[in-house]
């Protein structure tokens, strides 16, 4: 669930708060005031609550930070009656994102990723919520900023974009993106079309991706971004840097207008 700084598990409260923030600190910037975690009653290794605030922390768009998973043997690790994760926001580029997670009797391990590092998983919980949230213009304004980073090195010029979503089910939604661009002299328009599932470690799926220009120009763009497409079709990427470890959500709901959520629990 978190990626812990140093190299060996924390063995006190103190060090446990130092590994967990310092972890954070490799994938985010954070904030300059103001501790992100906060630790309330109980004696290490277990607590009556546990609170991250993320709140104002940033990630690059281009350098999401990978999935805290563990390749094992694991061993125990802390526990907390009440397990608070928020940010409100944290950013994403410009885009603010919105998240809170709750859990009871949060059960964590400790264990190592492929390359060696400590990190912190969630083995077990109860009564777990979480949801996930963007306003609609700041998800507009993080594609619009993707697609200028992309066009720089072909020389092109993002002058619009028309981000659409629809609801296809509980999970999925279609996507229609509009691209006003400007090459030189010429300005074409491009399509790019596709659906997103969203599966219960909150991994976001892209599926049946097309692309279509307007003219030569356009017919041009869309040879150059459809072996983009290829490569990331059917592929999953993470919605945010926590993981639930070992633990799977259900009841899981996307849901889209202003502002585009996602909620699921989890636990028992």
């Amino acid at each position: 669930m978190f990626h812990l700084g140093g190299s060996e598990f924390p063995r006190t409260t103190d060090q446990l708060i130092a590994a967990i923030t310092q972890g954070a600190a490799q994938l985010f910037t954070l904030p300059t005031s103001g501790a992100i975690m906060k630790i309330d009653g109980g004696n290490y290794p277990g607590f009556s609550a546990v609170k991250i605030d993320l709140t104002g922390a940033r990630a690059a768009a281009d350098r999401l930070p990978p999935e805290p998973k563990g390749v094992g043997p694991s061993q125990p690790g802390v526990f907390a009656a009440r397990l608070e994760v928020g940010a409100h926001p944290l950013y994403i580029r410009q885009a603010a994102v919105d998240l809170a997670l709750t859990a009871a009797n949060a059960n964590f391990v400790y264990d190592r990723d492929s390359t060696g590092a400590p990190i912190l998983s969630l083995a077990d919980a109860s009564d777990g919520h979480v949801t996930l949230s963007i306003r609609k213009p700041d998800l507009d304004a993080l594609v619009l900023s993707a697609a200028k980073d992309a066009a720089v090195k072909p020389g092109v010029q993002i002058l619009e974009m028309n981000l659409t979503l629809n609801q296809i089910d509980s999970r999925s939604i279609a996507l229609d993106v509009r691209v006003k661009a400007k090459k030189l002299f010429l300005t074409t328009t491009v399509t790019l079309r596709g659906k997103l599932k969203i599966d219960d470690t909150l991994n976001a799926s892209a599926s049946d991706l097309t692309v279509a220009g307007e003219g030569v120009l356009g017919e041009m763009a869309a040879g150059m971004i459809r072996p983009k497409l290829q490569e990331i079709d059917g592929k999953s990427y993470p919605l945010t840097a926590l993981s639930l470890g070992q633990v799977r959500l259900h009841d899981l709901q996307i849901q889209t207008g202003e502002t585009i959520r996602v909620t699921a629990a989890f636990g028992g």
